[in-house]
């Protein structure tokens, strides 16, 4: 390359030889540009399909669920169908659909023989599913989850306990209803007890003789009233453990809600109280939510005794 320059033009000229010019009076030097002919090495891109816990590599980036049934060694014709399980979920995919392998690093698939499909609900996501069993383990799996540290239940309606399933445990699935499965902490041992209220309030807990927990469990502090006394007659016991989950802003921030366990029903009616019908799970326990709003909070005035007395007046209107 060398520049050119005479009175008030400027033109640059490429060229990949070398020279010296002198024009004009003017002295240009010119590098020598030597173009490395050199191509970089070529990366090699494995493409490759996780199929039933395997290794499978395949040919292209996104191929179709009959060609990963080829290259993972299976016939489309006989009757096997490929399940691509993706984000905490499962479906079934037909022969020409593609497989989307690049969606999701943690896509995996799994094969199964024959046309029958069952679903089921897997952490309130619809899953399909090949085979009319499914274990506890590999109910985790599609979940994404520590099968170490977390849990998976059957959701049963009209019932507080719903059974855990273990992992070696296999359910029964039905093609005329869809089974609803939910995970979460199975051991109160992974929620962190450490100090979640200000002194104050642990003060006034301890004035009216109320035996608590402090809790931290995936960043939500909580506190746990252990036996609460409840209006004598009114429920089914008379006492429960009461919940309490801590905004960050907390005592500047009102709580939203409590929850207890065991779940409680009206005596009268043995029925739920009127919004205290939904689960919501902590350390491992599915609590009652209590559907109680709070829109009136002082800051720097009301506190836990504001809590309490909240709690209190929910239970004794309950109906």
């Amino acid at each position: 390359m060398f520049v050119l320059c005479t009175k008030k033009i400027f033109v640059i000229y490429l060229d990949f030889s070398s020279a010296m010019h002198d024009m004009d009076g003017m002295c240009v030097s010119v590098a020598h540009l030597t173009p490395d002919k050199r191509k970089a090495p070529t990366m090699q891109h494995e493409n490759f399909a996780i199929v039933d816990g395997t290794r499978v590599t395949v040919s292209e980036l996104n191929p179709t669920a009959r060609q990963v049934l080829i290259e993972a060694g299976y016939n489309p014709e006989a009757g096997y169908r490929l399940f691509r399980i993706a984000q905490g979920a499962v479906n079934s995919l037909a022969l020409d659909a593609h497989a989307c392998l690049c969606e999701d690093s943690s896509v995996k698939f799994r094969v199964f023989n024959g046309a029958e499909i069952y679903s089921f609900e897997l952490d309130n996501k619809l899953c399909q599913w090949g085979a009319s069993e499914v274990s506890g383990l590999t109910l985790k799996e599609i979940a994404n989850v520590d099968p170490q540290v977390y849990g998976v239940w059957l959701a049963m309606d009209n019932t507080v306990d719903d059974p855990l399933i273990g992992d070696d445990e296999f359910f029964e699935l039905s093609c005329e209803c869809t089974s609803r499965f939910f995970t979460g902490i199975k051991s109160s041992t992974e929620g962190r007890v450490t100090q979640v209220l200000p002194q104050s309030c642990r003060n006034e807990l301890d004035r009216r003789n109320l035996c608590f927990e402090e809790h931290e469990e995936s960043g939500q502090k909580a506190i746990i009233i252990k036996s609460f006394p409840l209006p004598v007659g009114h429920f089914d016991v008379s006492s429960a453990d009461v919940l309490v989950l801590l905004p960050s802003g907390y005592p500047d921030c009102p709580p939203d809600m409590f929850f207890t366990s065991p779940w409680l029903r009206i005596s009268s009616s043995n029925q739920f109280p009127k919004s205290a019908d939904q689960r919501h799970g902590f350390l491992g326990i599915n609590w009652q939510r209590w559907s109680r709003h709070n829109n009136e909070w002082r800051p720097n005035i009301d506190g836990i005794r504001t809590v309490i007395l909240r709690i209190n007046t929910a239970f004794e209107c309950a109906t």
